[in-house]
């Protein structure tokens, strides 16, 4: 019998859709699932199940009546903390908002409750998203579904355990500096952070920022090109552009892909890569190679950007948390308030400085990207490590995620194997601006070829 709680959410619509499945049935199964493991996993921050279980019979009313809401009537979705979610708790992980409960959604919220989605939870964070550990003074930490001492990194942790568990049928998340990927490569999944300005948010505190994004955090790619295609769109209060798109990304996703130029790097920018995952992705990068991409060894150099992503995150940090924090400094994380600090020590020189390294590295790209299609390098140069190391003593090499997002790549992980000890290895694809369905369809094809998604944490599921 298929296992509804991991079954992903296209083949749940087809089933829906067919009356194989009501939504009743669908929610009932994802509540085990959370009944089952999350008092070990700690993937939510707040949930509101019985509210969950109405909406699902309203669902079920909705579909005998052929009147569905939208094609994700009665799936089940996850919402990162850091997003408004009307009539649901959001702390973004902070006690400074602990009892916080927004009279809104956030825009891409929105249209997906307005396509029938079933928001239930809330996934757990870093505090305010600073930190590379899911872990926070509300919730506590969240553990990784393959193996409960490790880590799920951060900061769309809690998303990225909930789809591992089955705890939920879609999530998302968001990515200032690998936040939607370093979870999809440690827990098996798919984490997409699109184009700056690919997909519109709002609200948003720096409008005009292009650093942090919203992205889908989903089981395949299938149901990451339905969330886009759900959530795409203009809106006039999202001043970025967003990108023109003609017709359905998913029916899109299968397109041959023999040809592709793809620049490799199985140790990006001076990246200390495990040698776990380095023999993981010498496979992956055989599998590009018998889909008929021509696959080089090539990295941009572009090593001086983390310099520039540095000083861009620290000032986001003094712009938008410095106030708020203010005098409930005490009650803050050390992660947050040492990124704050940063931020204010910043001088005009530094900040200058690191905008003329952010053109220097673009003009770099735009000339490397006349020779590839798509960049490939590891989603996490190292294995996830404890689950107990606290948020501020984090040592881990971020480089591979930290060096696009002031650069305004869209940039996804697909799950491409396990280590000997049975840890997630992610593979990270990366495309100039723009270019996201290319980037889309390619990991849609080594997805299938590949199968790895399918595997599930031990004993979860089976």
């Amino acid at each position: 019998m298929t296992d509804l709680a991991f079954t992903p959410a296209t083949d749940l619509i087809d089933m829906l859709d067919r009356r194989e499945l009501s939504p009743v049935e669908l929610m009932e199964a994802i509540i085990a699932r959370i009944d089952a493991d999350n008092d070990q996993i700690n993937a939510f921050i707040t949930l509101d199940l019985d509210q969950a279980m109405d909406e699902a019979r309203a669902s079920e009313r909705r579909r005998m009546q052929n009147n569905a809401k939208g094609i994700l009537d009665g799936i089940p979705y996850a919402v990162k903390d850091s997003f408004d979610t009307k009539d649901l708790r959001s702390t973004s992980g902070s006690l400074i908002h602990e009892d916080r409960v927004p009279d809104r959604d956030h825009l891409h919220v929105k249209r997906m409750r307005d396509a029938g989605a079933i928001v239930f939870g809330k996934t757990n964070i870093p505090e305010f998203c600073y930190g590379g550990q899911s872990a926070n003074a509300v919730a506590g930490i969240t553990r990784n579904p393959y193996d409960l001492s490790r880590t799920v990194g951060g900061s769309s942790g809690g998303a990225g355990a909930a789809i591992a568990a089955g705890m939920a049928s879609l999530a998302d998340g968001s990515d200032l500096g690998g936040s939607v990927r370093v979870p999809a490569g440690w827990c098996n999944m798919v984490g997409y952070r699109p184009s700056v300005g690919g997909m519109p948010t709002y609200p948003k505190a720096s409008p005009f920022d292009g650093l942090s994004v919203w992205g889908p955090m989903t089981r395949t790619i299938a149901d990451t090109a339905l969330m886009v295609d759900v959530t795409t769109g203009w809106d006039k209060r999202s001043p970025l552009k967003t990108t023109s798109r003609h017709g359905s990304c998913l029916k899109r996703l299968n397109r041959p892909i023999s040809g592709l130029r793809i620049a490799w790097s199985s140790r990006p920018l001076g990246a200390q890569t495990h040698p776990d995952v380095e023999t993981v992705l010498d496979t992956a990068r055989q599998v590009l190679v018998d889909l008929g991409c021509d696959v080089t060894d090539a990295c941009p150099d572009i090593q001086e950007i983390f310099i520039a992503q540095h000083v861009a995150r620290s000032l986001k940090a003094f712009s938008e948390l410095g106030p708020l924090v203010g005098e409930n400094e005490t009650i803050v994380s050390k992660a947050v308030r040492n990124s704050i600090d940063d931020g204010r020590r910043l001088s005009v020189q530094q900040i200058a400085h690191a905008r003329r390294i952010q053109a220097q590295c673009w003009e770099t790209l735009i000339a490397f990207f006349d020779d590839y299609d798509i960049l490939a390098w590891p989603t996490n140069p190292g294995l996830a490590f404890s689950a107990d190391t606290p948020v501020h003593d984090v040592e881990a090499d971020w480089t591979s995620v930290t060096a696009t997002p002031i650069l305004g790549l869209p940039a996804l992980s697909v799950p491409a194997g396990f280590s000997p000890d049975g840890l997630p290895v992610g593979l990270q694809l990366l495309a100039p601006v723009y270019e996201d369905l290319e980037l889309l369809q390619l990991a849609h094809a080594f997805e299938e070829a590949t199968g790895w998604w399918k595997t599930r944490p031990t004993g979860r599921g089976d």
